[in-house]
């Protein structure tokens, strides 16, 4: 059933994969007792690598069952990674269900036997508190403390993933061609091996973000949207249209930059009708920019609407990065 789900899934039938682990998940009950915790941890951490990019709100379900697992197996490493990751899916839902499992990864991480393993959980709860929240110098700086040991320990080299966490948040100090070299370097760390088209990764998706902030920071639009049109097209490919909604909205505020709003109203038009397929970070981050265009149109009632919408929503729900938007 495992090799079916990865076939399944190499194939872009998510649904199908999820479905296969799922059952097999339910075959472990026939399982001898003593074998059942570690058979079901193996097929979580397979099932979780699947639903982080489906934007099921029932996706931190999995994570919880995980860290669950992993804490009766005693497995600290997985159970910390497991509540971190539980942590990502919830920015895009809820930041303060995010946060909490943010600190509690970071208070179990201080049982990680390895010095690196307990740097990079260090590092990745103090960058997704800067996403899940509000911005905190405190986090960021403790974010470049374990990075910093990260490019210490004994290969002199951090994680490209860790390059790129550290991207983004260079571009949001305004350090955009550093942040470029940052993404790239850790892109080029992610894929050395790969061969053909890679599946979607969380941190190959924000690497491509950090490309397109930047080069749109840098005044360089052309090399923005050539990064737009690879990063839709490789979420299309492997069926995670959620998530190329994202990438559509960055379309948008690109346009309404080169001032072609009815260009940027039809963007967001289209957000607005996939409904639930679309996260709640994009969805507001579709209406800002609808109200920017309309603002640029004169349609200054319309924008007023938009906008008190999004801050509706935000007052009722914080979600990932909403701190950017107001």
């Amino acid at each position: 059933l495992r090799l079916a789900a990865e076939a399944s899934e190499l194939r872009c039938g998510h649904r199908e994969a999820i479905a296969i682990l799922e059952h097999a998940f339910d075959l472990t009950g026939h399982f001898p007792k003593v074998e059942v915790p570690s058979a079901q941890l193996r097929i979580l951490e397979r099932l979780q690598a699947i639903v982080m990019f489906t934007l099921d709100p029932s996706a931190p379900q999995v994570y919880e069952a995980l860290a669950g697992r992993a804490a009766q197996c005693g497995a600290i490493d997985t159970q910390v990674r497991a509540l971190i990751e539980a942590a990502i899916v919830w920015c895009s839902f809820d930041s303060e269900q995010s946060i909490r499992r943010l600190d509690r990864a970071l208070e179990l991480s201080a049982q990680q036997v390895d010095s690196r393993a307990r740097a990079m959980s260090r590092a990745s709860c103090h960058f997704w508190r800067t996403q899940a929240g509000v911005w905190s110098d405190a986090d960021a700086s403790a974010f470049e403390e374990a990075f910093a040991e990260l490019q210490g320990s004994i290969d002199g080299q951090a994680p490209g993933e860790y390059l790129i966490w550290w991207s983004q948040l260079l571009y949001m100090r305004s350090e955009y061609r550093e942040s470029r070299r940052c993404a790239t370097d850790g892109l080029r760390k992610l894929t050395q091996g790969v061969d053909g088209t890679p599946l979607v990764t969380l941190p190959q998706m924000y690497c491509v973000w950090a490309l397109v902030i930047d080069a749109l920071f840098l005044g360089e639009w052309g090399e923005a949207l050539r990064e737009i049109d690879a990063a839709f097209a490789l979420m299309t490919q492997n069926e995670y249209g959620g998530l190329a909604h994202a990438f559509t909205s960055a379309r948008a505020w690109l346009s309404v930059l080169a001032m072609d709003f009815h260009g940027a109203l039809a963007l967001c038009q289209s957000g607005a009708e996939a409904g639930d397929l679309v996260a709640p970070a994009s969805r507001r981050l579709y209406r800002v920019v609808a109200a920017t265009a309309h603002l640029g149109l004169g349609n200054h009632e319309r924008a007023h609407e938009l906008l008190t919408l999004a801050l509706r929503d935000m007052e009722r729900t914080h979600v990932q990065l909403d701190w950017q938007l107001t």
